[in-house]
């Protein structure tokens, strides 16, 4: 990214997060944020949806998820995901099937070597699906227990947390499974 398309994602980042909260302005700025060709902006304009709670947003917010994962070129780092992802929990969004979606997802972004960048996005999104009331423990624990078997260190991580915030207690047994039965990675089975 040259010097002066930082300058301006900066500058568009900073209008949206300097607007007044009952603005009318605000919401235009908002969804013009949303929409727009930086990832970052769009990051910035989700995470202010969500730390202000705009309900308004939640089917916004939603409809960009599809334009985002076809499109992954327009958000390398998948930042603009997340941040929808952790807005719309803020939102109290519950879409079992968004959430199922999400976990699957997977980004390779260019690099040597190339890294998964849906990581996370696939970890927010267990989280997520960990405070539905519209789908059943059983079915969260399979989904989770996939996410469990990731071949990706920190989302083997976010499945541990995910699986511990169902706030069940047959979650137990199967965290105990997998501090029993090992995992290459030490921070997996501490999490347990």
């Amino acid at each position: 990214m040259t010097k002066a398309k930082t300058d301006q994602v900066r500058s568009k980042r900073a209008a949206i997060s300097l607007k007044p909260l009952d603005s009318e302005s605000t919401a235009a700025e908002l969804r013009s944020g949303l929409h727009d060709s930086s990832n970052f902006v769009v990051a910035k304009a989700a995470e202010i949806i969500g730390e202000r709670e705009l309900i308004e947003f939640v089917d916004e917010l939603k409809s960009l998820w599809p334009v985002l994962c076809d499109e992954p070129e327009r958000d390398r780092g998948c930042t603009a995901k997340v941040a929808i992802v952790d807005a719309l929990a803020r939102l109290n969004f519950d879409d079992p099937d968004f959430c199922l979606a999400g976990m699957k997802y997977v980004q390779m972004d260019p690099g040597f070597p190339s890294s998964d960048s849906g990581i996370n996005v696939r970890g927010a999104c267990a989280a997520l699906l960990a405070r539905s009331w519209k789908i059943g423990v059983n079915d969260k624990l399979i989904a989770m227990t996939e996410l469990l078997a990731d071949s990706e260190r920190v989302a083997r991580v976010h499945a541990v947390h995910a699986i511990a915030d169902v706030g069940h207690e047959c979650v137990i047994p199967l965290l105990r499974v997998k501090a029993q039965c090992g995992d290459r990675e030490a921070e997996v089975i501490g999490a347990c």
